[in-house]
């Protein structure tokens, strides 16, 4: 017998380790019962099984939250406008994007050539996720070269920016769509995935590997300082295929 720990678990979505606080897989097997005349107990047999878990998480990317709404759209790279001019000082500049993204994004605004020495805003004008109008004033403060801000909102185009204020001599500003972001846009299907919890303590292991999982809940709880933010409840598609539970443990090196 081998004692594992937290510390000894790992788990897995699609191949790549997640960041959990904590997670749990469980089975359950019901049972099937029925009555008999005479006897003081049901007679019973094994019933169906099932297979659940819940993922407790501190770090929160989207990825897995949005997999419950629908399959997350990957966002891509683009480079909507090489660099805009800055204003002079006391004015305002507004420069139509040379370039669209196909997809919907956040988008990222790069300081090139020159920093950026005294405050200002950029207006972002263009349409949201669902074509409808939309804009973000985004404000400008010092800025060495190659300092990034991001967008707080996802933009589907990004039609043309208004700059106002800002000092930059001799530089521009790059604007670009960001191609590590993905979004849901539109409400579908869960995404199913591959899971595989493991426990390891030497050459001592126990792996539960899972196909066609799914989230049934995600949401941000935000609390205290001792209080996780995501919670992911999960269950599987079809627990009779793509289930392997495997084990392997050395004789224990301690007695108990």
């Amino acid at each position: 017998m081998v004692i594992y720990t937290g510390q000894n678990g790992i788990i897995k979505v699609n191949s790549v380790p997640v960041a959990a606080g904590a997670f749990s897989i469980e089975f359950d097997r019901s049972v099937a019962a029925f009555a008999r005349s005479g006897y003081y107990s049901d007679y019973n047999l094994p019933g169906k099984l099932s297979c659940t878990g819940t993922i407790d998480r501190m770090l929160v990317d989207g990825a897995l939250m949005g997999m419950v709404l629908a399959t997350p759209t990957a966002g891509s790279v683009s480079t909507l406008h090489a660099g805009i001019d800055p204003p002079t000082a006391g004015t305002n500049t507004i420069t139509t994007m040379t370039a669209e993204d196909s997809t919907s994004d956040l988008i990222k605004l790069t300081a090139l050539t020159a920093a950026v020495t005294a405050a200002g805003r950029v207006e972002l004008y263009g349409t949201d996720v669902n074509g409808a109008q939309q804009v973000e004033i985004i404000d400008i403060y010092a800025m060495a070269i190659n300092d990034v801000i991001i967008s707080t909102k996802i933009f589907k185009t990004l039609e043309y920016v208004a700059a106002v204020d800002y000092v930059q001599v001799d530089g521009t500003l790059k604007f670009e769509s960001i191609t590590a972001n993905a979004s849901v846009t539109t409400l579908g299907a869960a995404e199913y995935f591959t899971l595989e919890g493991s426990c390891s303590n030497g050459d001592s292991h126990i792996t539960i590997s899972l196909t066609n999982c799914f989230f049934t809940k995600a949401g941000l709880i935000v609390g205290n300082n001792d209080i996780l933010v995501e919670n992911l409840p999960f269950v599987v598609k079809d627990f009779d295929t793509g289930t392997s539970l495997t084990w392997l443990s050395e004789a224990p090196t301690d007695k108990y």
